[in-house]
């Protein structure tokens, strides 16, 4: 009788993993496909996974920013995801979406308090991919956050440095004036 409770224990042990793996492969697809009614449900049994990191870093708000889901991303906020976690690059939701330049995530994201200077493994941030990819508002909305224009990545280069390399001159203008310090 003994072997068989074991057995049983170890048995619903078993489908209880896999139905939390199946859960945590549920929850990415929801945020990348932008989901939120399965998203919910997932959370509703799991709330935890809202700070799931996959194998590369990645949380369900990070898959969420970097694929454009403003909905699944505000309600990832809501449920308490944390809004600076990085990437196994030292990336951010941010940092991503200042990579693609979605004006209306660099919006949701400042306004839930993303840090702006935060800083990935090569010492870039956000504003950097914002000058480099050529995103005048968004560089516009970063520095009225408090970005620091001043940081030196590992290269030594500034975001107007960036800027510069691309021939983005809205952008070097923006950076090279002081309007925006506090």
């Amino acid at each position: 009788m003994k072997n068989h409770k074991t057995l049983f224990i170890l048995f619903t042990m078993l489908v209880w993993q896999n139905y939390s793996i199946a859960q945590t492969k549920d929850i990415f697809e929801a945020c990348r496909t932008g989901d939120t009614i399965e998203l919910k449900k997932i959370l509703e049994v799991q709330p935890d996974l809202v700070s799931y990191k996959q194998s590369n870093g990645f949380t369900p708000l990070i898959i969420s920013t970097y694929n454009e889901q403003p909905n699944v991303s505000k309600l990832l906020l809501i449920k308490g995801a944390d809004i600076n976690a990085q990437d196994k690059s030292g990336n951010t939701a941010l940092m991503g979406v200042c990579f693609k330049g979605n004006i209306e995530l660099v919006k949701l994201l400042i306004e839930n308090k993303a840090n702006v200077n935060m800083l990935n493994y090569n010492q870039a941030g956000a504003l950097s991919f914002a000058a480099t990819f050529g995103h005048t508002e968004i560089v516009k909305l970063l520095l009225k956050a408090g970005a620091d224009k001043n940081n030196k990545d590992k290269n030594n280069k500034t975001a107007l440095d960036h800027a510069s390399l691309q021939g983005n001159e809205a952008i070097v203008k923006l950076l090279k004036i002081d309007v925006y310090k506090k």
